[in-house]
């Protein structure tokens, strides 16, 4: 790893970027629909969960702050354990990338490019993923941060604007259901934050007066929910529980009832455009997360060995899942499983963190 360092303010964007990737596409539509009229209650008590993973991230971020996650494993573990640990981890960090990646390309291929080849797609949008693959974590910081002020001009315009739209009572009747809370906010607390685990593979000696980070990334934690809370808001606030829950992307469709300056519509498409750039930053992040821990669970130095491993891993799995697993027969024979699939493996990966977290207590400090 190179000997770049990234502030404070740069890593708490690298954070938001990957905590928001999963949310557009995959969490509102089920949230809306799962949750019903205890929708506020589902973001409380996930506001409340998330405080649990990010206790977890951060027991193991601050730990040993000059190695990565990897690193920290080789250290935890013996060698053949540990190994084994980090193919695991890499593997669920994989099929993450691929979820994500099929989520948004098939949303592009079914409203933007239906008379496009699949292949041509799938070239059109791995090949800058691919690309900010090679790079470090300093290219990502900087990549986070266009991100981050665009998204935040548009939630500023977009927000302000669909504030007279909102109807208090598409939110009424207001129901405790505790199964239904229950399961919306637990889908919502992991599918956002498990990504953030892809970013233990910056060691903190890289972020400048790393003293202030834990304090950033909460304060960073509470902002991003706030946003999600204010997107929840307006989505039913505008359409309705029952409307909104009738549509795969509720937040798109949301935003065809603006307009700037009345002359200017399809504002909904400059949406879209950073809900692509968030998950595509995600992808991207977390496939150089997988090269550096490739890198250091089996001693490669080489780079562009690391960087053939993964494009054919990525090639291979993308194919897969795009030609012979259409979206529309999948989403029609498997209800919901575009989300339940990937909180099963994101469940799965914070078990594993979990444990790791426990059993670092056990081991003293170098």
């Amino acid at each position: 790893m190179n000997n770049y360092k990234i502030s404070n303010l740069s890593f708490s964007f690298i954070v938001l970027c990957l905590i928001n990737s999963s949310l557009l596409g995959m969490v509102f539509p089920y949230l809306v629909r799962t949750s019903n009229n205890s929708i506020l209650y589902s973001l409380g008590i996930s506001f409340i969960l998330g405080f649990i993973i990010l206790f977890v991230f951060l027991k193991l971020f601050n730990y040993e702050p000059d190695k990565t996650l990897t690193e920290k494993i080789n250290y935890f573990f013996p060698k053949p354990i540990a190994i084994v640990i980090n193919i695991i981890i890499d593997l669920l960090f994989f099929l993450m990338v691929i979820i994500i990646f099929w989520r948004f390309s098939t949303f592009i291929s079914s409203e933007y490019l239906t008379e496009t080849p699949s292949y041509l797609i799938t070239l059109l949008l791995a090949s800058p993923i691919l690309l900010a693959m090679l790079k470090d974590f300093d290219i990502a910081a900087r990549c986070a941060t266009i991100i981050i002020i665009g998204v935040l001009i548009l939630l500023i315009f977009s927000r302000t604007t669909l504030f007279t739209y909102i109807k208090i009572d598409n939110f009424k009747p207001i129901i405790f259901n505790l199964k239904d809370s229950v399961k919306g906010s637990g889908v919502l607390t992991i599918l956002q934050l498990m990504p953030l685990f892809t970013a233990l593979n910056i060691p903190k000696n890289k972020i400048i007066n790393n003293t202030k980070t834990t304090r950033s990334l909460i304060f960073t934690y509470m902002f991003s929910f706030s946003i999600i809370s204010s997107m929840i808001i307006t989505i039913v606030g505008v359409m309705g529980i029952n409307t909104a829950s009738l549509y795969s992307y509720p937040s798109y469709v949301v935003l065809k009832n603006i307009s700037l300056l009345n002359f200017i519509n399809n504002i909904e498409n400059f949406s879209v455009i950073f809900w692509i750039m968030f998950m595509s930053f995600t992808c991207a992040f977390t496939l150089y997360s997988i090269k550096v821990s490739i890198s250091k669970t089996f001693n490669i130095n080489s780079n562009k060995v690391l960087n053939i491993i993964i494009l054919i891993l990525f090639s291979i799995f993308i194919g897969l899942i795009l030609f012979m697993i259409p979206y529309e027969n999948f989403i029609n024979k498997f209800k919901d499983a575009y989300v339940i699939i990937p909180f099963y493996i994101y469940s799965l990966l914070f078990v594993i963190f979990i444990l790791i977290s426990l059993f670092s207590k056990l081991k003293p400090r170098c």
